[in-house]
């Protein structure tokens, strides 16, 4: 068995600072760039594979989070990695314990209580 590790691509939170204080961290998306990183990682991907195992793939599933950005690097309208790695990809499963860190979401409004 081998694994490999793709990390989201760009998100508008790496872009705009200010974009993680107006939308709930899962929610955010993909910039411009992230497409096209998510789509770069998806030829990398159809590559291996179709170096690795010729013409007989074995079956291929991928892990995603529940974040949005995930999503779009896989799963969204575009199928970013799917959509470059061509027939490749068998199976999709999304999991909770793929979620970035946790602690800190909540840190800007610990111990402001309003006086």
């Amino acid at each position: 068995m081998r694994i490999y590790r793709v990390r989201h691509g760009e998100s508008q939170g790496n872009v705009n600072q200010k974009v993680p204080n107006e939308t709930a961290v899962p929610a955010i998306p993909l910039s411009t760039q992230g497409h096209d990183q998510a789509y770069a990682a998806g030829q990398w991907l159809a590559n291996e594979f179709s170096n690795r195992f010729d013409d007989k793939l074995p079956s291929i599933r991928l892990w995603i989070s529940p974040y949005r950005r995930t999503h779009e690097t896989d799963d969204g309208n575009e199928k970013i990695i799917a959509g470059a790695g061509g027939s490749w990809l068998t199976d999709r499963r999304e999991h909770i314990l793929l979620c970035e860190q946790q602690f800190g979401l909540f840190d800007r409004y610990s111990g402001q209580q309003s006086r």
